[in-house]
């Protein structure tokens, strides 16, 4: 790759060729930049500092060769026409230039304290609460140990603080149709939150401190507690931003992090202002020291032959979805569970033995000795609000048919 940026660079100044030089130019760049892509871990953010300042270099040696050899260009006077109003405008700013300079600095500089300070005042001035963070990738390459995070009440899934994988349309009409019952003007189509709508989460506190979310409403509560965030982020599959979902971090300790993040453990310290505006304030680990959990394992069930969803491991909270996916297998007349006290959770692992359920109030964790399992094991668990983890992670929970 050097070779060719070399013959282009030569090929471009001996013949006197600006594609052949550009083009030379642009490889050279493409080249760094995937150097930089690949040693950037082992360099640091000052090496990688030290990197672009070589691509600096290079880029005003090469400016200062091209135009070495480049043909001298003559240059012919060129009479600038400005309208009359200009003219005038001109002539009575050029007396106050010092002062129309100083006051534009001053104005670009207060204008980035004034932001700064805004985007701080939850962290420094808000109520400080504790909120579970979802699994999400937790590094971008482009910007060191950056980690993104997710939240039950983001919007994933109709909105349900312990729902993730499926995504319920009529919630977002029913939001939707919240929203424009506010405004003035109606557009024809909407069935749709527009970008940037203002949404919010009403919460409480639980007893150890961790935020408890309701569900996400596009109406401003008028009591009580409550997020302020914004509608769409494209860049992420959720529905709804709150300001409070990246944080960059000690660099070499994402992965620490990561596995916190991925396991459930993770908690985001937040400060909360009474218009509901959040702002990272901390990551730290769940503390809650983890205890097994009661369980029973539920048979005389069987998938049916239509289902499509017996590969993915999900937690059933109502007869209706249940019944959807299981019918009796006739070895035994089991009853359907007492879903006001249990909820099912469906693994994919078909012993009694070597399961392992524990909690510590914010999560309940499920694990089995092989999580490759091909049959199903049907587990009976205390029904709650709390997330449930299996092996692969956050187990979904499926809405109401």
């Amino acid at each position: 790759t050097l070779a060719l940026v070399v013959i282009q660079l030569r090929l471009g100044l001996n013949e006197g060729r600006l594609r052949p030089y550009l083009a030379g130019s642009a490889l050279f760049l493409i080249w760094l930049a995937w150097r930089y892509a690949n040693i950037h871990e082992a360099l640091g953010y000052l090496g990688m500092a030290a990197v672009f300042g070589v691509i600096g270099v290079a880029l005003f040696i090469l400016a200062r060769l091209w135009r070495a050899r480049a043909e001298p260009v003559v240059t012919q006077p060129i009479v600038q026409f400005r309208p009359a109003a200009v003219e005038s405008l001109l002539s009575r700013l050029r007396p106050h230039a010092t002062a129309v300079l100083v006051t534009t600095y001053a104005l670009q500089l207060g204008t980035i304290g004034w932001m700064v300070w805004h985007h701080g005042k939850p962290a420094r001035e808000g109520v400080r609460v504790l909120v579970s963070v979802e699994p999400v990738d937790p590094r971008d390459w482009m910007r060191g140990d950056y980690v993104i995070l997710g939240y039950a009440f983001a919007g994933l899934n109709g909105g349900r603080a312990n729902s993730v994988s499926v995504y319920d349309r009529d919630w977002e009409r029913s939001l939707a149709k919240d929203y424009w019952s506010q405004q003035t003007h109606v557009p024809r189509f909407h069935d749709r939150l527009p970008e940037d709508a203002l949404v919010f989460v009403p919460y409480t506190v639980g007893p150890n401190g961790v935020l408890k979310p309701g569900k996400l409403t596009a109406i401003r509560p008028t009591a009580g507690n409550y997020l302020t965030g914004r509608w769409g982020d494209r860049s992420r599959s959720v529905q709804a931003r709150f300001g409070i979902e990246a944080y960059f971090v000690k660099e070499g300790t994402g992965k620490a992090l990561e596995k916190f993040q991925r396991d459930g453990l993770l908690l985001a310290e937040i400060g909360v202002l009474p218009d509901g505006r959040a702002g990272l304030i901390d990551l730290r680990p769940d503390p809650a020291p983890m205890q097994p959990l009661e369980y029973q394992v539920l048979k005389g069930w069987k998938l049916r032959e239509d289902t499509s969803r017996w590969r993915t491991d999900e937690i059933y909270e109502n007869a209706k979805g249940f019944e959807a996916d299981f019918i009796r297998d006739g070895t035994a007349e089991t009853p359907l569970p007492d879903f006001k006290k249990y909820r099912v959770a469906r693994m994919k692992w078909d012993k009694d033995e070597g399961v392992r359920v524990m909690s510590n109030g914010n999560l309940v964790r499920i694990t089995v000795d092989d999580p490759n399992g091909r049959d199903v094991l049907l587990l009976l668990i205390p029904a709650g609000d709390e997330p449930v983890y299996g092996p692969p992670g956050r187990l979904s929970m499926l809405p109401t048919p």
